[in-house]
């Protein structure tokens, strides 16, 4: 190769090629996206899977949080994000980041009784 030329690069040396099937009503949508945004189906297709796709980890996490089976940390790492932005999230949807149980504080107010007497 001739000095100063890079080798050409195509999609092949980092995307890795999938086929999916679509219904009529969906390849239609991504069609008109597509045409909007003046840019390929297959463009469209990949921004539509990878914004969903961060959508459906973000919800699965949400999920695994509120039903106790991940810790706020695990959630984040499903998610996608840091641990900041998976409580902020949380905040956003109403539900508190922390698990304080009721138990939890009276534990920790016969603590600070304690401590002031």
């Amino acid at each position: 190769m001739a000095q100063g030329i890079s080798p050409r690069r195509t999609t092949m040396h980092y995307m890795h090629p999938t086929q999916v099937r679509l219904d009529p009503a969906l390849k239609e949508d991504l069609e008109r996206l597509a045409k909007r945004d003046r840019t390929t189906t297959s463009d469209a297709l990949r921004r539509a899977l990878k914004e969903g796709t961060r959508v459906l980890l973000l919800r699965k996490a949400v999920e695994g949080y509120t039903e106790k089976r991940l810790s706020l940390g695990a959630a984040a790492d499903l998610a996608g994000v840091s641990i900041s932005e998976m409580a902020a999230h949380l905040a956003e949807l109403g539900i508190p980041f922390y698990r304080y149980s009721v138990k939890d504080l009276e534990r920790d107010a016969k603590r600070a009784r304690g401590w002031l007497s």
